[in-house]
């Protein structure tokens, strides 16, 4: 799978699963592209303006080179299946930022149980 990532510098990549665990700090997942093979066709917008259809050494090698603006997905490639159990990359969080992420959502729950639904509109 490939990845439209932005940075928090507002700054915007493109990166593997593989490669997500090694980004430091928060960042938005943009895009995701399926890649089936080494032989799979992208067509990539370059950052002159022009757009080129290579394969994946070619994509990795305007990677390398900086040069790539965008990756469209293809209009045939499917939506990925959806498993809301598949476990997700790491983000990037610290550890102070994971614990204060879990103690907000373990208010965010117990204020849900305790909800009047009377007072809901």
């Amino acid at each position: 799978m490939l990845y439209q990532v932005k940075l928090l510098d507002g700054s915007v990549r493109w990166v593997f699963k593989t490669e997500l665990g090694t980004i430091k700090g928060n960042y938005d997942r943009l895009t995701e592209i399926p890649v089936t093979s080494s032989d799979q066709i992208f067509t990539i917008k370059k950052t002159d303006g022009s757009t080129i259809q290579t394969d994946l050494a070619g994509l990795l090698n305007e990677r390398k080179l900086g040069t790539i603006d965008d990756i469209p997905v293809p209009p045939t490639t499917p939506p990925p299946a959806a498993d809301p159990c598949a476990p997700l990359a790491p983000l990037g969080c610290t550890d102070l930022e994971q614990q204060a992420q879990n103690q907000s959502l373990a208010q965010i729950l117990n204020d849900m149980a305790n909800l009047d639904i009377s007072t809901l509109q």
